[in-house]
């Protein structure tokens, strides 16, 4: 029996309007990912990933995550994601090795520009989540890293870890947000090893939707999906078009933005049901 995955990465604001618009353009046509087996979320992606594996209905999603008006300060300046970006970087260009790349990205992440209390930060996920999730659903998988061994860990319903921890942790973007405590060790952004993480999954069928940030990682999509490849698996890659890259473009490419999400998710919801034919292909 073929089994299915929709992989969701990593990209802020701009990326969680994309990944939800992109899916809903699809339904719209008649092609619903969301009878995958497997749903597959770094940072970004781990909320939006939570979202559709849940039994919410579209209508609800769309409400929830575009229409809402949430009371949730900026937190980061477009001076400060500049800095940070900076700081990527030269931490890239500066390490030998991974270990060495990814450490330094774990010790950026123990110093967070965002002085916030973790039951705060936990309140401001449940608030994003919406109504819709009740808690963890089979095929979730949450990708977060762990800052005491560098090593990239996957949060599931097996884990014995909250949910909206799991999602704080992976959402916790290095150098912005604290990292979330857990078991006693401390945890941040799955997209330090990568933005999306694809090789987790070990579906036969891979649909990953990638934001395509100029953003350098230890390891890049095309070498993980390369990887996948040669282990069997077949991977349809999705990135945003030009209509909706343009709009990142209009807001000075801050990806933490939220006033840009409806209407990145409106050109989205276009991209995916130009897209529906491609996609319906591959999925079936």
């Amino acid at each position: 029996m073929t089994t299915k995955s929709v992989i969701l990465g990593a990209g802020g604001q701009f990326g969680m309007a994309f990944e939800i618009g992109y899916l809903k353009g699809l339904a719209d046509k008649g092609v619903n990912l969301r009878d995958a087996d497997e749903f597959v979320g770094t940072s970004a992606g781990a909320q939006v990933g939570t979202v559709i594996a849940s039994d919410a209905d579209w209508d609800t999603i769309w409400e929830e995550q575009l229409n809402y008006q949430r009371e949730e300060a900026h937190p980061l300046t477009d001076a400060d994601l500049a800095d940070l970006f900076q700081k990527f970087d030269y931490i890239a260009r500066s390490s030998r090795t991974v270990e060495e790349w990814v450490n330094g990205i774990s010790e950026l992440a123990m110093k967070p520009k965002v002085d916030l209390p973790e039951t705060e930060r936990l309140n401001m996920i449940r608030n994003s989540l919406g109504n819709a999730v009740s808690g963890w659903v089979k095929g979730l998988k949450i990708v977060v890293t762990e800052v005491e061994t560098n090593q990239r860990r996957v949060f599931d319903q097996d884990s014995d870890v909250p949910l909206v921890k799991a999602i704080a942790a992976s959402c916790a973007f290095q150098g912005a947000y604290p990292t979330i405590e857990i078991n006693g060790n401390h945890y941040y952004d799955g997209g330090s090893y990568s933005l999306e993480n694809p090789d987790v999954s070990e579906a036969d069928k891979v649909v990953v939707l990638a934001a395509n940030l100029p953003v350098l990682t230890s390891f890049s999509l095309s070498e993980l999906i390369e990887e996948m490849e040669k282990r069997g698996q077949n991977v349809h890659r999705v990135e945003p078009n030009r209509e909706v890259m343009q709009i990142l473009e209009k807001y000075d490419n801050n990806t933490m933005n939220g006033a840009m999400r409806k209407e990145v998710a409106e050109a989205a919801r276009k991209q995916g049901q130009n897209d529906v034919d491609a996609i319906y292909a591959f999925w079936h």
